[in-house]
């Protein structure tokens, strides 16, 4: 399994019984860009994130509250919010994977979005 514009799930395989949990195009409105405009505007950004877990369960709600939590900080790059999304999501120790792609639909008007893709496999 890999990524395709239709699905985004986990690619890494560990056992046949895992267990992934995620959720795609969460919602979050907030300042993010380098532009001049983009430091004054909430804009929005959509987020897909899958995780295998280690063990046990993990609530969806919880990763998604770190997106929202980490969306209050001002960053000028997509890729500095997914590495910060990283290090909250890291903290809950039931994770071995954690794939987290970030879509701004605003940054380029001839495409549909423009993304950043950021991946962990957790030893």
């Amino acid at each position: 399994m890999g990524l395709s514009s239709q699905v985004f799930a986990c690619s890494k395989m560990y056992s046949k019984d895992q267990i992934s949990i995620g959720f795609e195009d969460l919602k979050i409105d907030c300042i993010i860009g380098i532009l001049p405009h983009e430091r004054k505007t909430q804009q929005p950004l959509y987020i897909d994130m899958c995780c295998i877990l280690k063990e046990g369960f993990l609530d969806y709600r919880e990763c998604a509250d770190i997106c929202q939590k980490v969306s209050q900080k001002n960053h000028f790059l997509l890729e500095d919010f997914a590495i910060n999304v990283f290090e909250e999501i890291v903290n809950l120790k039931k994770i071995y994977f954690v794939r987290i792609k970030i879509k701004k639909p605003q940054a380029i008007q001839e495409a549909k979005h423009a993304y950043v893709i950021y991946e962990r496999e957790f030893v």
